[in-house]
This record gives C-alpha cells, sequence and structure tokens, in this order.
C-alpha cells in the first residue's frame, strides 16, 4: 500500500510502482469494487477480489488515514503480506498544494485546521513504524525529487 497526506507525492510513487510486471495496481476511487468513496471498503467484502487479482496487489487507500490511524489499517490486512509506503513530505509544500489545489478555501482557520490534521495523520505513521518495523518504509518526498 502506497499512502500518506493528499499532495505528498503517492500519486507519484503509485504510478512508478504500477509500472512493474507482475503488479496489479488498483488507484483509490470514489467508487469501485475496493474503495468507497475514496475509502478502503472492509477486507472481509474485498477479499475474494484480492485475491483473485494476478500478482502483487498494489493499493493506494491515502484518504484511509483520514478516519482511522495507520495501525488499525494494518491491522485488518495482517493475513497479508503487507508492506506499506507512507510519503512525507515538507508540511509547507503540502499546504501550499492545497491551497493552490482550493481545498482549504472554504475552512475557517484553515492554517490550524490544516496543521492539526497534518500532524495527525503523520504522527499515526510515526506510531506504526515501532509495531510494523521493516513492514512500514516512510519515504521523503524531497528525497525521492533530489
Amino acid at each position: 500500500m502506497v499512502t500518506g497526506v493528499q499532495r505528498s507525492g503517492t500519486t507519484a510513487v503509485f504510478g512508478e510502482l504500477s509500472r512493474s510486471s507482475g503488479v496489479s495496481p488498483r488507484h483509490e476511487s470514489a467508487d469501485d469494487p475496493i474503495y468507497h468513496h475514496y475509502f478502503l471498503r472492509p477486507e472481509p467484502q474485498i477479499r475474494g477480489l484480492l485475491h483473485a487479482l494476478p500478482g502483487t496487489v498494489l493499493l493506494k487507500p491515502v484518504r484511509e488515514t483520514v478516519r482511522r490511524p495507520l495501525l488499525a489499517v494494518s491491522d485488518e490486512y495482517d493475513d497479508y503480506d503487507l508492506r506499506l509506503i507512507w510519503l512525507y513530505r515538507d508540511p509547507v509544500n503540502v499546504f501550499a498544494s492545497w491551497v493552490q489545489k482550493g481545498w482549504t478555501k472554504d475552512v475557517p482557520d484553515r492554517v490550524v485546521a490544516f496543521a492539526y490534521h497534518w500532524c495527525r495523520r503523520n504522527e499515526s505513521a510515526l506510531a506504526a513504524a515501532a509495531t510494523l518495523g521493516p513492514r512500514l518504509v516512510i519515504v521523503n518526498y524531497e528525497d525521492l525529487c533530489s
């Protein structure tokens, strides 16, 4: 799974990994058999589909950590050989991208709201790192660009 905060570089990494042979990529979507409103459907509902996909299944449930910690996501997929890539990007760059997209336009005290959610979601990844060990890789977006 490729995840992080929206506008952190997850689409670029997902796209590159999707090109690998033997990979079945499933990008987050508003409504498809794996995602509903960009969130993962419960694992029991999609188990058959996941097992039917050939090779390595690559998912991008970026919005998932809006509603639950990363560790809860990994717990749900504990029966799988799950690997997680968390994209970390400088919060100033992420916020600037959100502003450019118009995502903060109608949010009162938008900087405070953004900082709260950005911190909570990235803290979720750090908390999961201790438990998941090498199953979780935290990648700095700026390092990928350089």
